[in-house]
């Protein structure tokens, strides 16, 4: 699964392939950019920057918009059977770059 709802969601879970979690809340997220083919989308924080590629990708966009996705997650191809669901929404990579002025200043690839 690419990412879940809630109706009511502070915080946006940002599961990485590795096992890894970031939290950041809804009320710093600055910025949504994305594309109408649902290729990719990124969100700008005031503390990071997390690049998200894929397909079918509307939905999960509509539910950062609305403030009610409670986790994305990229997809492990070692864990799971890739879907079989032409028309799911698929996460094939998150990366995230975390500003000057979050706890560091790196890339992490997922």
């Amino acid at each position: 699964m690419a990412f879940d709802t809630k109706d009511k969601v502070f915080r946006l879970r940002i599961r990485g392939a590795d096992d890894s979690i970031y939290a950041p809340g809804y009320n710093i997220l600055l910025n949504l950019l994305y594309d109408k083919q649902g290729t990719h989308f990124i969100l700008t924080y005031t503390v990071m920057m997390v690049l998200v590629r894929g397909k079918n990708l509307q939905k999960v966009v509509f539910a950062i918009e609305n403030g009610m996705a409670d986790f994305i997650q990229e997809f492990d191809f070692k864990r799971w059977p890739e879907p079989t669901d032409a028309t799911a929404p698929f996460i094939e990579s998150i990366e995230v770059k975390v500003n000057e002025n979050g706890l560091a200043n790196n890339e992490v690839k997922h």
